[in-house]
């Protein structure tokens, strides 16, 4: 929920879409919540048997949400016009990876390797942001630099002046 709504400040859309992709988000955010909650006492997503984590045929709906939530910001990338060709890419792979992860993760029973995907993309997207925080410190620095040689030659240059 919280990286969604980090994105929806991040990603340029008009109000109407921001409404619906929220009003959406926030629907199937609380159902999510409910169903989980209503898990722990009926276990209908996942139990734990003689300590050993065990998932039902349910669990998909347990991650429907997250599924959901990535795939929303996914179109939303994809379809955003002010967004660069790096922001684009960045944002899509931290979405695509996780999307890909559910699906295969259900599809084959005993692995779990959703988390780790998760893990995997925000490293990914916290390189994009360092990377780009990077290039606008090098560039401030860049400025800074010009700025402070424009300073010294309008300092240097009234002493060659030469008054007749």
């Amino acid at each position: 929920m919280l990286f969604y709504s980090y994105v929806r400040l991040y990603i340029d859309v008009s109000l109407k879409i921001k409404r619906i992709t929220t009003i959406i988000n926030l629907a199937i955010f609380a159902i999510f919540v409910i169903l989980d909650i209503v898990n722990i006492f009926t276990r209908m997503f996942f139990t734990s048997i003689d300590g050993v984590y065990t998932r039902t045929k349910y669990m998909f709906f347990a991650q429907g949400y997250q599924f959901v939530a990535f795939a929303i910001v996914f179109l939303l990338t994809i379809f955003n016009k002010k967004l660069n060709r790096q922001e684009k890419n960045a944002l899509s792979l931290y979405c695509f990876i996780p999307l890909v992860s559910i699906i295969v993760q259900n599809l084959l029973p005993g692995y779990a390797i959703a988390y780790l995907a998760l893990i995997i993309a925000i490293e990914i997207l916290f390189l994009f942001v360092s990377v780009k925080r990077n290039f606008i410190v090098i560039e401030e620095e860049k400025r800074n630099k010009e700025a402070e040689i424009k300073i010294m030659m309008s300092q240097i240059q009234p002493h060659f002046f030469i008054t007749p």
